[in-house]
């Protein structure tokens, strides 16, 4: 199991802005001030196991935040969750990610 303390910060967290997703950099500004920038590639399906775009993330509220080895995921209470590839093979720099908490830390996560 990766260690990454701060993703049950994000539970009952809004998301206030969601843009990107695919092959681009994914960005999230949650309501309690973290904000991550996701650089390796992210998948977002709803309840039903399709396809949606990250912008639907917007208004959302984060029920569910995790990590393996492979992935990092963030599961909302509609049933929306993103899934971030960890895996070596998909890295694409310059990081997996980026986290900015409220204090204004940053945490890398490669």
């Amino acid at each position: 199991m990766v260690q990454v303390w701060f993703l049950p910060e994000l539970i009952g967290a809004q998301v206030l802005l969601a843009q990107g997703g695919g092959d681009e950099a994914t960005v999230l500004h949650f309501s309690n001030s973290w904000h991550y920038t996701i650089f390796n590639p992210t998948n977002l399906t709803n309840a039903a196991g399709s396809m949606a775009d990250v912008s639907s993330l917007a208004g959302e509220t984060v029920t569910q935040a995790s990590a393996n080895e492979e992935t990092m995921t963030i599961s909302t209470s509609t049933g929306l969750t993103l899934t971030t590839d960890l895996r070596d093979s998909a890295y694409q720099g310059p990081e997996a990610a980026v986290v900015e908490s409220p204090a204004g830390t940053i945490f890398v996560i490669r």
